[in-house]
């Protein structure tokens, strides 16, 4: 057995942890339970581009979070395309969009956690 947690729980913790720090988060897309990647597209409350986060599997076997290399940065009204862009793309992703206050500190939160 694997040491690694299935995607789906992931996605539930993601969404607590923005319920956590005052935000929201939605499930746009549901992949693979086990094994789906994971898209987060975070919103900030003040507005701005959204930040794209990829959890992607790493040299050693684990996963780390990476701003993913297509959209660093997207205006709110794209969010739309990129999701279904990366649904042709993957159609086992899954895509989660959060809304959080500080949005660039819950990103390095994320990130620095693994």
């Amino acid at each position: 057995m694997s040491g690694k947690l299935a995607s789906s729980i992931v996605a539930g913790a993601l969404l607590k942890r923005a319920e956590a720090k005052g935000g929201f988060g939605m499930v746009l897309a549901k992949g693979d339970p086990a094994s789906g990647t994971i898209i987060l597209v975070i919103l900030d409350h003040e507005g701005g581009d959204a930040l794209v986060l990829e959890r992607l599997l790493d040299l050693n076997g684990g996963y780390s979070w990476r701003s993913s290399g297509s959209a660093k940065g997207i205006k709110r009204d794209k969010v739309p395309s990129f999701v279904a862009g990366r649904l042709r793309f993957d159609a086992d992703s899954w895509i989660l969009e959060l809304d959080v206050p500080f949005a660039q500190r819950f990103a390095a939160e994320i990130t620095a956690s693994g």
